[in-house]
């Protein structure tokens, strides 16, 4: 199954995991915003109190059947949604600024 993976802040999470996940993203496919896919974001976004962006991204992932990774708390009950809590993740150390 396909996924959808965003990239974090590179001082946050390092260059290294920074640039995985963008040579991870070259491997995915690029797809339009339709009218269905908006209105279905929309319908998403109406029904379950979701921002706009999440809708649009619940909505892709619906209609490709992907899974959405992501540490969004609010999107951790959805459908097509890998949670994965904050908690859970190695702590990292704080990257230095020359």
């Amino acid at each position: 199954m396909p996924s959808i993976r965003s990239v974090s802040n590179p001082r946050e999470s390092g260059e290294n995991d920074a640039l995985q996940a963008a040579a991870a993203m070259r491997k995915g496919k690029v797809v339009d915003l339709t009218a269905s896919l908006a209105l279905t974001a929309s319908r998403l976004s109406l029904a379950h109190h979701l921002p706009m962006a999440d809708s649009i991204i619940l909505a892709t992932a619906e209609e490709f059947n992907a899974s959405i990774w992501t540490q969004d708390s609010h999107l951790k009950d959805m459908a097509h949604v890998r949670y994965l809590p904050k908690a859970m993740l190695p702590k990292r150390p704080p990257v230095e600024h020359e």
